[in-house]
């Protein structure tokens, strides 16, 4: 069944935060809109209780590995020269900024640590079933089993391949102040602020992979092709142009991205498609699931892509709405 085009709710949010919308489709095709008044259009978002889930959990491993070694011999052949200030460093400046999961995770032991996701995750799992959650309440759920999964081997890393890597404020700042041309004692409020965002983004890279390869999540965001900065027009007539006039780019995991997404790109909006990752349990690993071949699926495909193509070339946008699917 094709997802509903979501013309008014992102109007709404993008005229309110003056701000591109951003957000997910979850599996079932519900939206989860990530804009934020304090820290709007960003995946870099630790105010929002979804990444903050994120963060309390990935902040473990951090503290974790360089506990046994093999993180920090990670960073140490990649930055040798600064491995002694990253060490030091980088664990005080993640709780000085509740990067650190409350604490908790960096104190308590791995069989506690672990112990305590379970917890969470049969709470977060009872309030679902008592039926007074949120949407996010199921994204945070499906973000937890993630993580029980990820931490089930006992190594985050070696299970996910994946390593996250936080530059110390001290080298940050020295890299940003070089960047972006800043005199610090003339700007020392403006350096703080970029600190502050790099710091959750490195935190926070490869979040939105998480959600879309594995979750099953589909994020949605503004088509970033020269990372333009896109300016909401504040007028509604001039809003609706500008709409109509600016596809965005949807990044998928599923297969069936005609189907799925088929009043999207009737509208000319662009599907990234990205491989699929499932939990192995005999391997303890996260591994590209094996693409699924099937003809007849494939015919059909190809009977709607074809059938787009020609409802773009011989309507305008506004025109299509339409031929929209239900």
């Amino acid at each position: 069944m094709a997802h509903e085009f979501i013309y008014d709710q992102i109007k709404e949010h993008e005229l309110r935060y003056n701000t591109p919308f951003l957000g997910y489709f979850s599996p079932n095709g519900e939206v989860y809109s990530f804009n934020d008044k304090n820290n709007i259009g960003t995946h870099y978002l630790p105010s929002h209780p979804v990444p903050q889930t994120y963060l309390k959990y990935i902040s473990y491993v951090i503290n974790n590995q360089f506990k046994n070694g093999s993180y920090g011999t990670f960073l140490k052949e990649n930055k040798p020269e600064q491995y002694k200030e990253l060490v030091e460093e980088d664990i005080d400046e993640l709780v000085f900024r509740n990067y650190d999961s409350y604490n908790s995770g960096i104190v308590t032991p791995y069989e506690e640590f672990y112990k305590e996701l379970l917890v969470e995750v049969d709470e977060l799992t009872e309030k679902i079933r008592s039926q007074f959650y949120t949407m996010n309440d199921k994204f945070k759920l499906d973000l937890l089993k993630f993580f029980v999964d990820a931490y089930k081997e006992g190594s985050f890393i070696k299970s996910t391949g994946r390593k996250t890597r936080i530059d110390s404020p001290v080298l940050l700042e020295k890299k940003l102040l070089e960047e972006n041309n800043i005199d610090r004692d003339m700007n020392i409020f403006e350096i703080n602020n970029l600190i502050e965002k790099t710091s959750s983004k490195q935190m926070l890279t490869f979040f939105k992979d998480i959600c879309v390869r594995i979750l099953g999540y589909d994020s949605i965001e503004k088509f970033d092709v020269n990372e333009k900065e896109l300016v909401i027009p504040e007028n509604e007539e001039e809003y609706d142009k500008f709409f109509f006039s600016t596809p965005r780019v949807i990044t998928t995991s599923h297969y069936d991205i005609f189907d799925r997404y088929y009043n999207y790109i009737l509208m000319d909006w662009y599907i990234k498609k990205v491989p699929r990752q499932i939990y192995n349990e005999k391997t303890g690993k996260f591994e590209e699931e094996l693409p699924f071949v099937n003809t007849h699926i494939e015919q059909k495909e190809e009977a709607v892509r074809e059938e787009l193509l020609c409802l773009r070339k011989a309507y305008s946008p506004k025109e299509r709405i339409q031929f929209m699917r239900k």
